[in-house]
């Protein structure tokens, strides 16, 4: 499934058109702090931890109405209570966010 479906408003509008406005607010905070890096790290803590419903899923229908339904909502509850997981993760994405900017 193409991250266009489901990715694109929550980089347009850092998350606040789909979270809730206090889970924007403190996003948005870190992206402050930690820069575009912050917006990538939930998304990816995100979907690796709702990667087996995903993958149970049986159909792109299935799956592009968890993405746009679901999935939201559990960017509330990760972000509400998983925070210094998020960030205490030692994934380097600087270096993988630099090689895109030159594709």
């Amino acid at each position: 499934i193409a991250p266009s479906l489901f990715a694109i408003p929550w980089f347009l509008t850092v998350f606040s058109s789909q979270a809730r406005f206090s889970t924007s607010i403190r996003i948005l905070d870190h992206v402050f702090l930690f820069g575009i890096e912050a917006i990538f790290k939930v998304i990816l803590y995100t979907l690796e931890s709702s990667e087996k419903e995903i993958l149970a899923l049986r159909s792109l229908t299935d799956i592009s109405d968890y993405m746009k339904t679901s999935l939201p909502e559990k960017i509330n509850l990760t972000f509400e209570y998983h925070v210094p997981e998020i960030f205490a993760n030692s994934r380097d994405l600087k270096g993988a966010l630099r090689e895109l900017e030159i594709e």
